[in-house]
């Protein structure tokens, strides 16, 4: 080892930077270099016999034990300094060892050197206030205990809000089939939907494709939002669609997945412009994985990854744009809307200087308190709708069959239930009636 210099050994204080400077690097270089009677923090090695001790190695403090390892290791002399005065004895009760302390501290408060420091070092500016947690939403309820939805129709013709009413398609106003092209919309749900969009405001969010959706429904007075509400359109000229430029590279995806999934019997892709939809309803149970891992493997390959996402329904994937974007953004979207267009001063009369907020007679918050959003689905995509307007007090709808236990899950954000499709028309009717015996919100 190379030769140290033989001097400060001794004259280490407590008082000296020098000296703990010195005492650290020691200390590290004793950690490094794995040196003989270097005890490791966190190390206890198993306790060996106790030796008699003198008196003297008894009371040896931790200073002056650091002092004959130091003077072990650099060669230097073994004769042990004095003891401090104020240095504490290796063995002392709690009490003393408390006292003690209390001593220090303050002692070290009252010393010249530690005021001066506290003068020099400036105090760390406060730490901002946390900003309160957001209110936590309503916890989902298991959609087997909800309430049917059968009978709040009649409630609502005790109140003074304007129905907005908002219906999922497949296995809401038609049932689920096979064959995603035949599930047309019956005669009776369409007469009872046209009933109530002559009192009420209706549009149809659904997943399929905006075009395909106003081919089923035939209702040209009513708001239509395709894709999961990526391509929305209504009366007075309204179009809006969201990621419009991805168009290009979902129509890729489409048909790199309809070559991929030939080999699955069963299995079809189906293009709904803003979205594209994997049908596994008829693939056997065994193959199902397969489509699966097929949508994830492609998902990962370029141009996909990173600008698609899969979302899951019932017996379906779907790969949309990965953006915040959903049938919950899409409903409040169309609120908006409604309130803008109801409050124009170009439709109901000069404003003569009525602040932006008073036009139409009321503010953004007495419009909303005076409209009841109503949203009727039955799969996994409806829960951000459903979540989306309970703020507003709103009917959420969750249409579950009974043989739709396996596929959906239990939680929900819904308020009611109903069993089928039946129950839906018969639900509808009985706003239709509701909305007849109850006046508009603009007669208040």
């Amino acid at each position: 080892m190379a030769s140290t210099p033989r001097n400060g050994i001794a004259d280490l204080s407590l008082e000296d930077d020098d000296s703990i400077k010195k005492m650290s690097e020691v200390a590290k270089f004793a950690r490094q270099n794995n040196i003989p009677g270097y005890r490791p923090n966190g190390h206890h090695p198993v306790p060996k016999p106790q030796k008699q001790r003198s008196e003297n190695s008894i009371r040896e403090t931790p200073m002056s034990a650091l002092r004959r390892r130091l003077s072990g290791w650099f060669g230097l002399s073994t004769s042990k300094p004095p003891r401090r005065a104020n240095s504490l004895p290796g063995k002392i009760s709690r009490d003393d060892s408390e006292h003690a302390l209390s001593e220090l501290k303050q002692s070290l408060s009252q010393s010249p050197r530690w005021q001066r420091r506290r003068k020099s070092v400036p105090k760390p500016p406060p730490k901002p206030r946390m900003p309160p947690p957001p209110p936590r939403t309503a916890p989902c309820s298991d959609w087997r205990e909800l309430q049917s939805a059968r009978g709040i129709a009649q409630a609502l013709r005790a109140g003074r809000r304007q129905l907005v009413v908002f219906l999922d398609y497949d296995g809401t106003l038609t049932p689920i089939v096979s064959d995603p092209d035949a599930a047309t919309l019956s005669d009776h749900m369409r007469d009872a939907v046209g009933k109530l969009s002559d009192r009420a405001t209706v549009a149809i969010v659904s997943g399929r494709a905006r075009e395909k959706l106003r081919n089923f429904v035939q209702l040209p007075e009513l708001y239509y939002a395709g894709s999961h509400g990526f391509d929305i359109d209504g009366p007075g000229g309204l179009r809006h669609s969201v990621s419009s430029e991805m168009v290009p590279v979902l129509r890729a995806a489409r048909d790199l997945l309809i070559e991929r999934l030939q080999v699955i019997e069963g299995s079809s892709v189906e293009d709904n412009r803003f979205s594209v939809s994997v049908h596994w309803r008829n693939v056997a149970p065994t193959d199902r994985p397969a489509v699966e891992a097929i949508v994830d493997s492609t998902l990962r390959e370029a141009p996909f990854a990173g600008v698609l996402r899969k979302n899951s329904g019932k017996c379906v994937y779907e790969l949309r744009p990965d953006v915040k974007w959903d049938k919950g953004e899409a409903v409040l979207y169309l609120l908006e809307l409604l309130r803008r267009r109801e409050t124009d001063f170009d439709e109901y009369g000069d404003d003569d200087g009525v602040p932006e907020e008073r036009i139409a007679g009321f503010t953004e918050d007495e419009w909303y308190g005076g409209v009841l959003p109503v949203y009727v689905g039955d799969d996994v995509t409806d829960e951000d709708a459903f979540k989306a307007i309970a703020p507003f007090g709103a009917v959420s709808v969750l249409v579950c069959p009974s043989g739709d236990k396996v596929e959906r899950p239990r939680a929900t954000h819904a308020t009611h239930t109903l069993k089928d499709v039946d129950d839906v028309r018969a639900f509808v009717d009985e706003l239709a009636s509701a909305c007849a015996a109850r006046p508009s919100v603009r007669g208040r």
